[in-house]
């Protein structure tokens, strides 16, 4: 064997080697991912770790790889072993709250989603998330309103909130149906101006719509004696508010409110208001006075002043957007959308229709997908993509021993996934979490002899 020949058998291996744990396991494991080559990547990320090189991105990398399995609730293990070194890297966050939302647990999704978007305050996507956000409420909701009805023969109404009121939507009486979509835009009106009274708490209207879907109910079934206060029961209120308008020779326009309790025999509490059509707001806001007053609740001359702001002059405009509401509610997002441009073209300052303008033009895209969102990088992320830069000796040695200490420690907290973890095989709701295990490398030198 010539001398070149054995120099190469007994130092190729080991620049290679070196050559490896420098920075490249990861970079390969990160490809082999991208590539969708499972195996692959894991062999390489694990291999990351135990080398004490971007064990942040190797975790998280982890996670998305078995997110990407379908392996959900191992997927959520790691992901929240990533999410404990950085909770500000915005790949995590994005694959974190895909998982929560892909195992139900909509609050969690909610509130992974709501800290991506301020830590990604910048991003061009803002109105994707909040479609997101607005996505994962409805099945929020949705889940609540089923859970609450298969427990309804339970349900204890003396644990009922005295702060918590349901607005349910309000009944045309009169024989003008365009006048139909203020049915549920005079409840959403009442809904945020009641919102900003200190002390109460409003049922939100989606979880409203999410309770009359489940129960099968239609705008009829309100005002039936027994199904509201049912219905107010089941939302967790203390109170309903039950109205109805009707107008009055094209000119004027009568409101009747009842703020009735959900439980007991405690008579209905009536107030009415009335004027011109063309002071409708004016109307709702004299009616939502009314019944502060009526519940006992002083206010501020400031918080007076916040609520009876007038979010558009034109009552046109908030016909319109009162439409889409309906539109949006249904599902009908396109149309929707010509009800919201609508109202923006009669008033540009109405800023409620600009928001849902936005959210509908996303939402009629079909379900926003969060792991397909732009992600920006921690500032943790960014400083490690720096590790291959030239450091003064001593600190390079440092920085090798922290990241071996670091490594160590997610051994030892029995992350890193064995060889069942890696075996195909259905996912289980127990840890399939291993105990750690030997990866070996060959490197073949054929053709040397």
């Amino acid at each position: 064997m010539k001398w070149s020949d054995r120099w190469l058998l007994t130092t190729l291996p080991l620049l290679l080697l070196a050559g490896g744990c420098a920075t490249t396991q990861y970079n390969l494991g990160r490809k082999a991912l991208d590539e969708k080559a499972y195996d692959t990547a894991m062999t390489h990320l694990v291999q990351s770790i135990r080398q004490g090189d971007h064990v942040f991105e190797s975790t998280r990398d982890l996670g998305i790889l078995f997110y990407e399995q379908g392996k959900f609730p191992t997927a959520q293990r790691v992901l929240e072993k990533a999410m404990a070194m950085d909770s500000t890297d915005g790949r995590s966050l994005l694959y974190m709250g895909a998982t929560y939302e892909a195992l139900a647990q909509y609050d969690r999704a909610i509130q992974t989603v709501r800290l991506f978007n301020r830590v990604s305050r910048f991003s061009e996507e803002r109105a994707a998330i909040e479609a997101k956000l607005d996505e994962l409420m409805q099945k929020k909701m949705t889940a609540d309103a089923q859970q609450a009805l298969s427990q309804e023969a339970m349900l204890d109404t003396r644990a009922l909130s005295d702060s918590t009121v349901a607005v349910l939507y309000f009944t045309n009486l009169g024989d003008k149906r365009g006048l139909d979509p203020l049915q549920k835009g005079l409840a959403e009106m009442l809904i945020t101006d009641l919102s900003k009274v200190p002390g109460i708490h409003v049922v939100e209207r989606l979880r409203l719509n999410s309770m009359m879907q489940e129960m099968q109910l239609n705008q009829a079934s309100l005002v039936d004696a027994a199904t509201a206060p049912r219905l107010g029961r089941l939302l967790g209120a203390s109170k309903i508010i039950n109205g109805s308008f009707i107008d009055l020779s094209g000119r004027d326009l009568r409101i009747q409110a009842g703020l009735t309790a959900t439980a007991g025999d405690a008579p209905s509490r009536n107030l009415q208001v009335q004027g011109a059509f063309t002071g409708l707001f004016e109307l709702e806001k004299e009616m939502v006075f009314d019944l502060v007053d009526r519940m006992g609740i002083s206010l501020t001359q400031a918080q007076r002043d916040d609520i009876g702001r007038i979010p558009t002059e034109n009552i046109l405009a908030f016909v319109a957007y009162s439409k889409g509401i309906d539109l949006e509610d249904r599902g009908l997002f396109d149309q929707a959308q010509t009800q919201y441009q609508r109202a923006l073209s009669l008033d540009p300052s109405f800023n409620t229709v600009a928001q849902a303008l936005t959210r509908t033009q996303v939402k009629a895209q079909g379900p926003v997908k969060l792991t397909t969102l732009s992600a920006p990088a921690s500032k943790k992320s960014k400083s490690a993509q720096k590790q291959g830069q030239p450091q003064p000796q001593k600190k390079v040695a440092d920085n090798k021993k922290l990241q071996m200490q670091h490594a160590g420690n997610v051994l030892n907290q029995r992350f890193l996934p064995g060889v069942d973890a890696r075996a195909p095989q259905q996912e289980q709701q127990a840890s399939t979490l291993g105990d750690a295990s030997i990866i070996h490398m060959i490197i073949p030198l054929t053709g040397l002899e």
